[in-house]
């Protein structure tokens, strides 16, 4: 479901942090910097998985701050073509279904790729599968907040970065169009299987997920470690006791990058 990338960047340190830890300080201004940011050709970045190499701290003229290039990894969220996923519906139209995984939105099953038959039911604004039996067709209502599964069947990168200022002499007018709704990064799924079973919910095929899917999300895993690390650095961070805070975080992360290896 999701890769660790290795990157490079510049991170800039404000003055009134620099008696703080070094590594401490860079590690918290990649994330401020760039989770939740989509990379073209890249994916999601959900969070710092460890630095690499530091530089040297470069002091600009007219500038306070220290600058220092960081060689780093992190962990991006990009599922693979073919890959089974576990969302929730979170709406339903004309067009298809949309899912969502808790940390992205931007999932759509069109409904060319829906259980065939399926129908769309105007007045709930939900699909159903017709399920047929050998005595009668069942129409199987996919809910919205229900479970389902489905296959990657492809991604979809925009660019959306801004575009360039017209002419002076070119008048400027303000128009809504498909180009300003742009998404950067767009999965398109598809439940239109042999076995329903294998890809839709439990009301589909009588079953729940398995337990072991939902405690070794890693992705879950990975935010909920870097939640803890963020409370336990603002514990200790006013300590006096150096030693002491910088064994506890050094702990904390050895912790997190081998259970993350492990589900990689």
């Amino acid at each position: 479901m999701f890769i660790v990338a290795t990157l490079d960047d510049t991170v800039s340190i404000v003055p009134h942090l620099f008696n703080e830890q070094l590594s401490t300080i860079v590690a918290e201004e990649l994330d401020r910097k760039l989770a939740n940011t989509i990379f073209q050709e890249l994916g999601l970045c959900i969070c710092l998985y460890d630095i690499l190499s530091m530089g040297d701290c470069i002091l600009l003229p007219s500038d306070s701050n220290f600058h220092i290039k960081v060689k780093f990894r992190y962990v991006v969220f990009r599922p693979n073509i073919d890959e089974i996923l576990v969302g929730k519906i979170r709406s339903s139209s004309k067009d298809g279904i949309t899912v969502t995984l808790g940390f992205f939105d931007d999932i759509l099953i069109p409904s060319t790729k829906l259980q065939h038959p399926s129908r769309f039911i105007e007045a709930e604004q939900t699909w159903a599968w017709q399920y047929e039996t050998d005595d009668e067709t069942h129409d199987l209502v996919m809910d919205i907040g229900e479970e389902i599964r489905f296959r990657v069947v492809q991604e979809i990168f925009e660019d959306t970065a801004p575009k360039e200022m017209p002419n002076n002499n070119t008048s400027i007018t303000q128009t809504t169009n498909d180009d300003d709704k742009k998404v950067p990064y767009t999965i398109i799924g598809s439940i239109s299987e042999p076995d329903a079973c294998d890809v839709m919910g439990s009301r589909a095929c009588g079953r729940k997920p398995e337990k072991e899917d939902r405690e070794t999300d890693p992705i879950k895993y990975c935010i909920a470690s870097r939640v803890y690390f963020e409370c336990v650095h603002k514990k200790y961070r006013g300590c006096e006791n150096k030693e002491k805070y910088e064994t506890a975080m050094e702990s904390i992360m050895k912790g997190i990058r081998k259970r993350v290896d492990d589900l990689l």
